[in-house]
């Protein structure tokens, strides 16, 4: 794997940038105890959120966004046999005419990690994504719309970890094409030797290829982000280190990055402990289409957990949410701009609790604002969100 040399970029902190101007309160037509949050925008330009009810039988729910608000809630999927995980969330995306595609996880065997990803394109009936028949561990979907007809749709594959989820085996990353048919392209091998479960993440770029961001795995177990541009006639790049950032940890994080796109811009965000072990949040862009990323800029001033999103808004000003840890006990979702490199002041969207049990909450552009969705911990998990005017 080729690296790319990363150097500390100064961090500027703009105390009289500015702050989003409004909050609107918008709760989704969730039942109480939902689980497993998405949150994204597709190619139709709709912000949809999804997430799963009931404690099995399952289903898998969804509501768009519009001028009144969320509106009301479809069900996608559902069964009696899922696999639901806090931080391995369905994923959903839509093709330019609304056209929407949603995978979500099912058991494959008796082991606590055999399970596969089941898809279905427009409501029609149901297939398995990869061609691998075996148990084991099939996951973390990313889908982003590839072309007018069909979707990328890329997964971690756990065909070459010999059925271990303990770091001995190589969890694969592998991507193909589905057709707004339900048809499967071939299957594309992008990096052997990955990290074992953190999310990945994918965009289309403004040249139509489509950005993969993952965590990597290397032999001495370094675990640091890094990136394939995968094309439409099904080729693929060499992978590329997003940034040395030399995070050496023999297990998992679960902490993977989130991708956002603004014309010819792309923004990576990510949590990392570095080589220094300190955690932190950060934000590197590329402006070359994904084929080369500049130096990163610290987003989070304290203790965090991470659990990073992103998005641009409508004026193509970057804002970044995390958790931070203010103690022990307590958790916050922060939320801050990103511009020309300057860090703007960080605001609480939501009060939560530290760690793991707060979920991933979800971050999206929506008309002259910003959608944010989380769990709110103090309600009996009841699903949240809210809208950020960012107008000035």
């Amino acid at each position: 794997m080729r690296h790319l040399d990363c150097l500390p970029a100064l961090v500027l902190l703009a105390a009289c940038s500015p702050e989003p101007a409004a909050v609107q309160l918008a709760d989704p037509p969730a039942a109480p105890n939902a689980r497993a949050v998405a949150l994204g925008i597709g190619a139709d330009r709709v912000p949809r959120l999804s997430w799963i009810e009931g404690q099995g039988p399952h289903a898998l729910r969804a509501s768009a966004w519009g001028p009144a608000g969320w509106e009301a809630a479809r069900t996608l999927g559902s069964g009696a046999d899922w696999f639901v995980n806090w931080a391995d969330v369905p994923a959903l995306a839509a093709l330019e005419d609304g056209t929407l595609a949603a995978s979500w996880l099912e058991r494959s065997g008796p082991a606590t990690y055999d399970y596969r990803v089941r898809m279905s394109v427009a409501g029609a009936e149901t297939f398995v994504l990869h061609d691998d028949p075996g148990t084991g561990e099939h996951g973390f979907v990313s889908l982003a719309a590839l072309d007018a007809e069909r979707w990328l749709a890329v997964w971690l594959d756990g065909r070459g970890s010999g059925g271990h989820h303990d770091g001995s085996g190589a969890m694969q990353l592998r991507a193909r094409a589905v057709s707004k048919r339900g048809e499967l392209g071939p299957e594309i091998l992008l990096d052997s030797r990955v990290c074992d479960c953190c999310a990945t993440a994918a965009e289309r770029t403004a040249s139509g290829d489509v950005l993969v961001v993952y965590r990597d795995r290397d032999p001495d177990e370094v675990r640091d982000l890094a990136a394939v541009l995968v094309r439409s006639d099904g080729s693929a790049s060499a992978p590329v280190r997003v940034c040395d950032d030399g995070w050496k940890i023999a297990g998992c994080p679960v902490n993977g990055p989130v991708l956002a796109a603004s014309g010819a811009e792309l923004a990576v965000a990510w949590f990392t402990l570095g080589a220094e072990s300190r955690a932190r949040v950060q934000v590197a862009f590329s402006r070359d289409g994904g084929r080369t990323f500049g130096a990163p800029t610290q987003v989070s001033r304290a203790e965090t957990d991470g659990f990073v999103d992103c998005a641009y808004d409508a004026t193509g000003r970057l804002w970044v949410s995390w958790l931070e840890r203010p103690t022990r006990e307590r958790g916050e979702w922060r939320l801050a701009p990103v511009e020309n490199g300057v860090v703007g002041e960080a605001r609480t969207l939501a009060a939560t609790v530290p760690g793991r049990a707060a979920g991933i909450a979800r971050l999206v552009a929506a008309g002259e604002g910003l959608l944010f969705a989380w769990l709110d911990s103090s309600d009996g998990a009841r699903l949240r969100s809210q809208w950020i005017s960012t107008a000035q």
